[in-house]
């Protein structure tokens, strides 16, 4: 039989030569520009996250000083509130007031000091009305401590001094819709003068004085012991 015929041999297929990468003087204009524009990008970025974060920085700093002028100043003021109620401790216990009794006679005037010292130069300012101002000093110049005063108003005199007074009418009785208990003076036992009115305390070195026309035959009072004395309760 005939031998088959020799197939012709055929060389291998070259295998395909690996892509290289481009060198960096090869890349297009394009490709620089997009790489730049992250790199751009990305050191903009950075520096707002730093700007944002000094700024969040300063904002806190600034709450942080805010609330700490805000603590001082409310501890200052704690403390001349603190000063201010120690200074006025006795002063707030000193009072007066007008009261009808149950009898309905004439008005009752209440001097009441529920302090544990006395004060002294007590004065009470009573004005008549279209005329002016009438004093009367306390039986003794003071008010001893946990004591309560009680006058008879149907007792008291009022007597013109000036010649205003002397002039518009001579002596006569307290009429309560004619006069009218205007203040109570007074020195506590720090050496301190206070004016009290029937519902403010005032530091009598900040108001001025008004010349009286007249004084006031006070009669002579019942003497009570002052309830809750010491007591802070008005």
């Amino acid at each position: 039989m005939p031998e088959p015929e020799a197939q012709p041999a055929t060389a291998p297929e070259p295998e395909p030569e690996p892509e290289l990468e481009p060198e960096p003087a090869a890349l297009s204009v394009r490709e620089r520009l997009r790489r730049a524009g992250w790199t751009h990008a990305i050191t903009v970025g950075t520096a707002v996250l730093a700007a944002v974060a000094a700024i969040g920085g300063l904002w806190a700093q600034a709450v942080a000083t805010y609330w700490t002028q805000q603590t001082a100043k409310d501890q200052l003021s704690q403390s001349r509130e603190d000063s201010q109620r120690e200074e006025q401790a006795q002063a707030s216990r000193v009072t007066f007031w007008l009261e009808y009794p149950p009898s309905g006679e004439g008005p009752e005037l209440h001097v009441l000091n529920r302090s544990l010292d006395p004060v002294t130069d007590v004065f009470l300012g009573a004005r008549r009305f279209t005329i002016g101002l009438y004093s009367a000093h306390m039986d003794g110049n003071d008010l001893p401590p946990c004591t309560e005063r009680v006058f008879d108003t149907d007792e008291m005199v009022l007597v013109p001094r000036s010649r205003r007074a002397k002039t518009r009418g001579g002596m006569e009785r307290f009429t309560p819709m004619r006069v009218e208990f205007k203040y109570l003076m007074f020195v506590d036992s720090h050496g301190k003068e206070w004016e009290r009115s029937p519902t403010v305390l005032y530091d009598r070195s900040a108001l001025r004085d008004d010349d009286p026309v007249g004084s006031i035959s006070m009669g002579q009072p019942r003497v009570k012991e002052a309830e809750s004395c010491g007591d802070d309760r008005s």
